[in-house]
């Protein structure tokens, strides 16, 4: 896998910006989705329909999933984690060490000692349990691991089947890689450095995650026609891309320059931006982080509202006004936080696997 810097992708364009400015302007709306009353609340994935998975924390530390479907907040039973949710409302998580599959007949147990991540529309589901796993019609598939290494998790998966996630090598180091029936496990590759993740696929074979530098640090990164891209940064050291919609439009977190903070981002046409520069100056949001995105351009994930830990909605809007240095940004139309809830919230997505099961 060839890795390259900073080169314009495809672009589905509304609007071109003129050189030699800044933002000005609301680009999204933000909608607070709620939570549980507790400290932590993340949504990590959306629908094409705007439903949405996640999970809060109660009152009293307890993590509880939740799906977000038609303006109503549904929790699922204590312990619970939720991941991943397709076109048809099903949602994919963990129940305390178990995996588990929640549709409107109930709980699905999926088995001990395994996380579902990810869900189709077909009802397939990516996941891990030691090594990354596929279920299909009530049966699990081993994805195997590269390298000779012992642990393998999937983290991703579009309708094709397609599987995607990251996999211990034999000398320690993690490499993203893809999995399809046809290929098997293919490897990633990183940009330079010895390590990669990838967390999600869409339906044109892209894939996002992360990938180390030479320096050690780790970008965000998306594969596609069989090279590496350099997502960058919001100007300090590390960044991770979580989610990719079929437009090619990718959404993830960021370090700041001189801020010592983590925000939001959203990558398209070749520039990441912070979804901060994009909201309302006085909506009282941080967007710390995003997660999810989906064909109509609707972005989920975590931040802080009026200093509380909050789920949030983001909806694009008209510009009021705005310019930029040389930008083409597609506006799509609809139909540091506190080290606590970076780790709880997503960090991670991409040690949620080796933090829980054993390697």
């Amino acid at each position: 896998m060839k890795h390259i810097g900073y080169v314009p992708l495809k672009l589905t364009l509304v609007f071109v910006a003129s050189a030699g400015g800044s933002w000005a302007g609301t680009i999204y709306s933000v909608t607070d989705l709620g939570g549980l009353g507790g400290a932590s609340a993340a949504a990590f994935s959306i629908n094409d329909a705007g439903g949405i998975a996640g999970w809060a924390d109660t009152p009293q530390g307890i993590t509880e999933g939740l799906v977000v479907a038609g303006g109503t907040l549904t929790a699922f039973a204590s312990g619970s984690q939720a991941y991943g949710i397709n076109d048809g409302g099903q949602v994919v998580g963990t129940q305390g060490t178990h995996g588990a599959l929640w549709t409107a007949n109930g709980m699905t147990d999926l088995g001990a000692n395994t996380a579902a991540m990810a869900i189709n529309d077909s009802g397939q589901i990516a996941g891990g349990d030691g090594h990354a796993i596929l279920i299909s019609g009530g049966s699990t598939e081993d994805l195997g691991t590269l390298g000779g290494g012992s642990w393998s998790a999937a983290y991703g998966l579009n309708n094709g089947g397609e599987v995607v996630g990251s996999s211990m090598l034999a000398n320690g180091h993690f490499e993203g890689f893809t999995w399809t029936a046809q290929t098997g496990m293919v490897a990633l590759g990183a940009l330079g450095g010895n390590d990669s993740h990838a967390t999600a696929v869409n339906a044109e074979g892209e894939v996002t995650g992360a990938a180390a530098l030479s320096s050690g640090y780790e970008h965000a990164v998306l594969y596609t026609n069989g090279q590496a891209l350099d997502l960058g940064s919001l100007g300090a050291t590390n960044s991770y891309g979580y989610a990719i919609n079929d437009k090619g439009v990718v959404v993830g977190y960021s370090d700041v320059a001189g801020s010592g903070e983590s925000h939001a981002f959203v990558y398209s046409g070749g520039m990441m931006i912070d979804l901060n520069s994009l909201i309302p100056g006085n909506s009282g949001w941080v967007l710390l982080a995003a997660y999810g995105i989906n064909d109509a351009g609707q972005i989920v994930g975590s931040g802080l509202y009026d200093g509380q830990s909050a789920m949030f909605l983001l909806n694009a809007s008209a510009p009021a006004a705005l310019s930029s240095p040389a930008l083409a940004f597609p506006l799509l139309a609809t139909p540091e936080p506190t080290a606590g809830v970076l780790l709880a919230a997503g960090l991670a997505v991409i040690g949620l696997f080796r933090k829980r099961l054993p390697l």
